[in-house]
């Protein structure tokens, strides 16, 4: 990471923060698209000023009109870590309350019961070849039992590559999750097998490809192509959205 990534004066103390978390294990990439950002927005507007100031904080920390609260907390938080990090050296820096940012709202999670969920994956395995996706039958029961049963997230499932799935210890790696984290996510005995089977016929021997769900054009499903099949499953099931 050379200093030629950012403009304004406070491109030593970006750096160093940078360098500091990232040897603390940290990847700190998306933290680096919002640095760059912020470098930017001092560049412009406050090319003088070699520190993390007020006024800097009172154009950074307005919402967005389509802004969720959650984004505005991440993007001022990462800021308050590069004030905090400059105020360590012996330095002044303004440092953000983001105790005093708006709390995202509360989430109601809707809770399937057994006959709901017994219904939907009656759906999902009733999903029929189709030449235009010609693995959508064997991708949609085995991807929809993973999410329900590891608890991963649509984009997560999507991005597992072949190599992600260890189909002998019945582990799943999960690549830059949330935080930039990697993690191991074990799988039941009986999802396993499931998976097992799934790869048989989809990744035999002779084809290659780098999803473990690959798309017709051998990249990535999209998230919305998941999310249309998730609602059509619900409908067919008698199950409102």
């Amino acid at each position: 990471m050379g200093a030629l990534n950012f403009r304004s004066r406070l491109a030593p103390y970006i750096i160093g923060l940078i360098e500091q978390k990232r040897a603390l294990g940290y990847k700190y990439t998306a933290q680096v698209k919002i640095l760059q950002k912020f470098d930017m927005l001092c560049a412009e507007r406050f090319s003088e000023d070699s520190t993390v100031t007020k006024a800097m904080l009172d154009v950074w920390a307005v919402k967005g009109p389509e802004e969720a609260p959650g984004t505005l907390r991440h993007r001022v938080t990462v800021i308050a870590h590069l004030a905090q990090h400059i105020a360590s050296l012996g330095l002044y820096a303004y440092i953000y309350p983001t105790n005093e940012l708006p709390k995202e709202p509360k989430y109601n999670p809707y809770i399937f019961s057994g006959d709901e969920l017994t219904r939907f994956f009656r759906q999902v395995d009733c999903c029929h070849f189709s030449s235009e996706v010609p693995n959508r039958h064997l991708i949609m029961p085995t991807l929809f039992r993973i999410l329900y049963c590891c608890g991963l997230r649509p984009g997560e499932v999507l991005r597992l590559e072949v190599g992600d799935v260890d189909l002998k210890k019945g582990v799943l790696l999960v690549r830059a999750s949330k935080n930039d984290n990697d993690r191991y996510v074990p799988m039941s005995h009986e999802l396993t097998e499931v998976c097992r089977r799934y790869a048989a016929e989809v990744h035999f021997n002779g084809v290659t490809h780098k999803y473990f769900f690959p798309a017709p054009n051998g990249g990535m499903i999209s998230s919305m192509n998941i999310y249309t099949n998730f609602h059509r499953f619900l409908r067919k099931a008698g199950i409102s959205y």
